[in-house]
Order: C-alpha cells, then structure tokens, then sequence
C-alpha cells in the first residue's frame, strides 16, 4: 500500500504550529502513526540545522578573509611602491628585515639538555662531575662535527672534479677520462652552447629593455633537442672507454687491431676454411643453422625471426661488428665472387647465409687462434702461421674467448656504418684537448 506524501506547504513557523495543532485528528491519513504536525516539526529542525551550519561556515570563512586581507595589507605598500621608486623599496626591505631579525639566537639544545653556549664556554662550567661530562660532550661533539665537515668538503671537491653524462648523468671522474672521450663531450658541448646562443638570439628580437636583456642572459637555459641515436651512441662511447676498455685490459683483449691486414690473413689460412666448407673439419655453427633449419623449417629458418633467435650465437668475438664486416667481406671475395661456394655445398642455406652465419664466426674463431698462438710463442718465436694440429690445440680456448669477449668487441669496435659523423674518429682528431674553453663559457661573453 503507497504511502501518501505531505505537501510542500511554505508556512511559518507561527502558522505551522497552529495548523498543526488543529489537525491532529486527522493523522489517520498519513499512516503508520505519523501526523501533520510530526511532518511540519520536522521540516522546522531540518530548517534551524541548516541555518546553523550555514552560519559556522560563513563565520569561517569571514576570518579566512581577514586574515589574507591583513597579510596583504602587510606587503601590499611596497609592491605598490615598486613601480615608482624600486631604490626605496630595496631600502625600506632591508630596514624592515633588520627590525624584524631576532634580538637573541634560540639555544641549540644537544644531547641530554645541554645548550651549545654551555658547550662552547668551558669558563661558565663549575668544576663538578657534571661539568666534566659536558667539556668531554663538548669535545666528542667537535670531533664529530669536523670529520663530518671533511667527508663533506672531500665529497663535493670530488664531485666538483668530475663530469658527468648530459643524457644518462653517470659521472666521469677526471683521472679515468680518455682523449676520445673528452673529445666527445667537448662536441656535445660546443653543439649545446651554439644552440644556446641561436635561442637567446631569436628571443632577444622582441626584447627591448637592457636590463631584460641581461637577466636573460644569465638565466635563461634553452635546452637541446636531442635525438635518440645521439643519447644512445654518447653513452655507448663513455661505456666503451669507461668500462669494457678496462675490462679487455684486464682479460688481455687487444685494444688495437689491424682491420686492414685481416683479408691477408685469412687467405694465408684458405685452406682451413675450405675443410669446414668440405665437412672435412667439424662446425658447431653449421650444427647451429642446421637444427634451426630441421626445428623450424625453412621458411621459419630464414625468415627475420627465425635469424633473429639465433643471432646471440653467431658471434665474432673481440673483433666486434667491424671485423664482422671485414671478415665478412673479405669472404665474399675469397668464395662467393669467385664461384668456388655453390648452393650445392650450403645447402639448406644460401651460400650468403652460409657465409655470415657459419664462415664468419669460423674465421674469427680462427683469427682467434692465431691470436693466442702468437702470444704463446712469445718474441723470440720464429714469425710464421700456426699448422691445423697447432690450430686444434687451441679450438677449446678461443671458442671461451670467443663467447666471453662478444660483448667488449661490439663496444669498443664498432663497424663505421654505426657511428654517427659527429662522433668518427676523423671528426674527433681534429678536436683539439689544448683548448681552455670547457664548452660552459657564459653566452653573453659571445653575443
């Protein structure tokens, strides 16, 4: 059964009362023990908790205003002042926070309650045991305070030293900083602050104020827009000359290679590449492209993924992707251009799969070897290529070697189609390390 609603009666208080008082027979109609009245004494108490609330909140707010008014009003005359006379509103500051600097500095309490003026004058101290513990505080205390002080100094001095990568800010401590390096950073620098420059200068056409002018100067920082290849390859390079030059120094990695005398070399050892080509010698990189090619297929086998999940394993060593190019190059000449490598002796592979993904690995497997055999040999060795039984002596070391220096020889030698023009060492040569300007010289030196 619905229930009927009262109607929204707008009453006063006087007539609702009234009418509530003749009307109590008739609370029948509105059910379940609720009468007129009980209706209108209820909306009355809603009514005055409204009124009430409203009044607190306006009450709030009212101080809220006067308060923000008065601390206004506080500052308000001297930054109206401003723009008539600023010489004297720099004077009425410093006045105004002259008077308002505290009279007395506010004891700095230490330890169990003792004040720093305590500490610092032993001559107020009596001669009592409790005196005698807060001169020996006093001491511990300075003692702390100054070697705290020294760390410090010593920290901001070394980090004062140091430069710092301006796109993943790892730090460059002076002492292991390389030529190639500084040269670098000054290139990254010198193109920052041309395009400081260019930037104030076109921001400069729709200043007219000189003092405006020289607030810009000194504070205004446009920043580069640098592209990813950049940020990528910098911190490519500070690792190399940081990091894995070290670490191939430690291992005994050449840091130097003779990319050039590489072809020769390897035509010297024809003859053991033409006995992995024959299947006269074993390959485990053969092993490798054969069961992708068996697991997968070979659609899967030579399409971009199926080489892709492979690739970690098609490796070069401390050689890098440069030799990688060159052995690679060097090869096409040696068998692919001149017919001897056919489909037949690769197959499943093309002959140009077979050259990258087996006799590239092989051939730096095998420059290797000549590697450890030369310095095994030693100076006073007669200078000559070691024999296949020499070679297969030395199969187990290189292959370690050839897996663990991967990395070291993809950062450090680097193909030339990876480095960027500003960064090739043709460019970096001519980046001269005499030169006094660090590449942060203020702007306004310039303009």
């Amino acid at each position: 059964m619905s229930r009927n609603r009262a109607p929204r009666l707008s009453l006063s208080k006087k007539n609702g009362s009234d009418l509530a008082k003749n009307s109590i027979g008739s609370s029948q109609k509105f059910g379940a023990g609720e009468s007129l009245a009980a209706v209108f004494a209820n909306a009355n108490a809603q009514d005055i908790k409204r009124r009430t609330q409203l009044t607190y909140h306006n009450r709030k707010n009212s101080e809220r205003l006067r308060q923000s008014t008065r601390l206004w009003s506080d500052s308000d005359p001297i930054d109206n002042d401003f723009q008539n006379n600023p010489s004297s509103v720099g004077k009425r500051k410093r006045e105004k926070t002259e008077e308002d600097s505290p009279k007395e500095v506010p004891k700095l309490l230490i330890g169990k309650g003792i004040s720093i003026d305590s500490l610092v004058d032993p001559a107020k101290l009596k001669n009592t045991p409790a005196d005698k513990d807060r001169i020996k505080e006093k001491d511990l205390l300075i003692n702390s305070l100054s070697r705290s002080r020294q760390k410090l100094e010593a920290k901001y001095k070394e980090k004062a030293d140091a430069l710092e990568c301006p796109y993943c800010h790892t730090e460059f401590p002076k002492q292991a900083m390389t030529d190639r390096l500084r040269r670098a950073l000054k290139v990254v620098k010198r193109k920052d602050r041309e395009y400081r420059k260019q930037a104030i200068e076109e921001h400069m056409k729709n200043v007219t104020s000189e003092t405006h002018k020289k607030i810009l100067l000194k504070e205004l920082r446009p920043r580069r827009p640098v592209d990813s290849l950049e940020q990528h390859f910098f911190c490519c390079l500070h690792r190399a000359e940081l990091v894995y030059k070290k670490l191939g120094k430690r291992k005994n990695y050449p840091l130097e290679i003779n990319f050039e005398g590489i072809p020769a070399r390897l035509n010297r050892q024809r003859g053991e590449l033409e006995k992995i080509i024959n299947n006269e010698t074993k390959s485990e990189f053969r092993n490798i492209a054969l069961d992708a090619y068996k697991d997968m297929g070979k659609n899967k086998a030579r399409s971009a993924m199926g080489v892709f999940s492979r690739v970690d394993r098609i490796m070069t060593g401390y050689y890098g992707s440069r030799g990688n190019a060159v052995i690679a190059d060097a090869l096409n000449h040696m068998f692919l251009n001149s017919g001897y490598l056919t489909q037949a002796m690769t197959a499943p592979q093309y002959p140009v799969e077979y050259i990258q993904q087996v006799l590239v690995p092989e051939a730096a497997l095998l420059l290797i070897r000549q590697d450890l055999y030369n310095k095994k040999a030693g100076k006073t060795a007669k200078k000559r290529y070691p024999t296949s039984e020499e070679l297969a002596d030395l199969y187990d070391e290189a292959m370690v070697i050839l897996r663990e220096s991967e990395e070291y020889g993809r950062a450090v030698h680097m193909a030339p189609n990876e480095i960027i023009a500003d960064f090739s060492d043709s460019r970096l040569e001519d980046i001269s390390l005499d030169d006094s300007s660090s590449g942060d010289e203020d702007i306004s030196a310039d303009s």
